[in-house]
């Protein structure tokens, strides 16, 4: 598990994710309480493998639509995908988010 506090990874893993979040097409779920889930998203969580996790301070208020102090960033891959995907959770006022984005646009690994 990483833990990021203000260095340049913070910085990165923040600004690629807040693009990911922004730009059309990348977005599996958005901004969901997991009671609310529709099926397709929980199918994408069901089949979830993480690889990566890391619980983040956003330099922000508001990240990819969760305000929280804290989030969770799970980096993973989905059982038929061969690029990255992200999970992102936070907990504002007693309510879970979830947003899941499908990432592979940049030179990850």
């Amino acid at each position: 598990m990483t833990n990021y506090k203000m260095d340049d990874q913070h910085e990165y893993l923040e600004s690629y994710l807040s693009i990911l979040y922004k730009t059309p097409g990348y977005k599996v779920c958005d901004n969901e309480f997991p009671g609310d889930l529709p099926y397709s998203s929980l199918d994408w969580l069901a089949h979830f493998n993480a690889i990566d996790v890391t619980i983040m301070t956003p330099l922000n208020e508001w990240f990819c639509g969760i305000k929280d102090n804290d989030v969770v960033i799970e980096k993973g891959y989905w059982h038929t995908q061969t690029h990255p995907m992200y999970i992102i959770t936070g907990n504002h006022k007693g309510h879970r988010n979830i947003i899941i984005l499908k990432g592979g646009w940049m030179n990850e690994n």
